[in-house]
């Protein structure tokens, strides 16, 4: 018996088909969204870092809509990054700011020698909380 739910968004079908991953599983309360590159619509990668990033913010938006959850509902961020971690860092801020507001969740930025596809800079994974936690108490 599986601990957890795979999903599988509309149009995304060729990652967990030909890839073999869900672009996203639920168990229990979490949502583990796996690491989105930045692919534009037609299926390319842009050259900007800047714009990689914001595709992959808009690809994981995308999931977390497919459950009814929002990005308020990231809880934590792992992003691997190609080349100069130091201003990709920066870029990162600056694009993931349009996205995520106060409070801001758990952050884990890693240097990687290579991605999947050899010209990604940059591949984030977010983990979603499912339950509301503004409706959540504390002893």
């Amino acid at each position: 018996m599986s601990t957890f739910i795979p999903v599988i968004p509309k149009g995304m079908e060729t990652y967990y088909n030909d890839y073999q991953f869900s672009p996203a599983v639920r168990s229990g309360d979490l949502l583990i969204i796996s690491g989105q590159l930045g692919f534009n619509p037609d299926g390319s990668l842009p050259e900007d870092p800047a714009n990689q990033i914001n595709n992959a913010f808009q690809a994981i938006g995308y999931i977390l809509q497919s459950e009814a959850l929002d990005f308020s509902n990231i809880i934590a961020i792992d992003s691997f990054h190609i080349g100069d971690m130091h201003k990709q860092f920066e870029l990162m801020i600056g694009e993931k700011a349009k996205f995520i507001a106060e409070p801001h969740p758990a952050w884990t930025a890693v240097g990687v020698a290579s991605l999947a596809m050899p010209e990604a800079v940059v591949e984030i994974k977010v983990t979603a909380r499912v339950v509301d936690q503004a409706k959540v108490s504390f002893i």
